[in-house]
């Protein structure tokens, strides 16, 4: 599962976004969790200076999402099946 906002200019109701300052924080959320993962997406759609520009369910897509769009911040789960999201920061992220 993964979800990409990059193109929407809506809110997951449906609501115009309010305009947004010119530099924008580029978010990517990762939850194995929907519930988890819908409650950071509705607190960061409340605030127009948050770019949501990709959800994910696992650290695979995780990594994938984090290399193709650079987000500014990371919003991640640290215990997940398979891979934690402590382990995909230290050994994918960061190279250590």
């Amino acid at each position: 599962y993964t979800r990409d906002y990059r193109h929407s200019n809506r809110s997951i109701d449906g609501d115009q976004f309010v305009t947004a300052p010119s530099k924008r924080i580029r978010v990517v959320i990762v939850d194995d969790e929907p519930l988890g993962r819908e409650g950071v997406r509705l607190l960061l759609l409340k605030d127009p200076v948050f770019d949501i520009v990709g959800e994910c369910a696992n650290a695979i897509e995780a990594l994938a999402t984090v290399t193709e769009h650079r987000p500014d911040l990371l919003f991640l789960d640290i215990s997940m099946p398979g891979k934690n999201g402590l382990e995909l920061v230290k050994r994918d992220y960061l190279g250590a």
